[in-house]
């Protein structure tokens, strides 16, 4: 079977690209569910990968999906410290600057 051919029966088939996309979205949003479920504002970057593995279940991703959630703004990486909630940072940036 090659990357891009259709599984399934009939036409109109999930390539494997395609299955490998949902599987990644899917990993992704387990990723975003887990973070989300941490009660604290911040964690060290370290343990903010950990999570990222854990939820995935895969090492690289971990740390590709803890990169892919900072790009996205889902939380703010500062040096070794992860603000889990951006709002709140931005919040409390405003209140500061005035």
């Amino acid at each position: 079977m090659t990357k891009n051919a259709p599984f399934g029966s009939g036409s109109g088939g999930l390539s494997v690209s395609d299955a490998r996309k949902m599987v990644r979205c899917l990993q992704l949003q387990n990723v975003r569910s887990a973070v989300k479920m941490i009660q604290t504002n911040s964690i060290s970057y370290a343990e903010f990968v950990n999570v990222c593995m854990d939820a995935c279940g895969n090492r690289d991703q971990g740390v590709e999906f803890a990169k892919v959630l900072d790009v996205a703004g889902d939380v703010i990486v500062l040096g070794n410290v992860v603000f889990l909630r951006p709002d709140q940072v931005w919040n409390c940036f405003r209140i500061f600057v005035g």
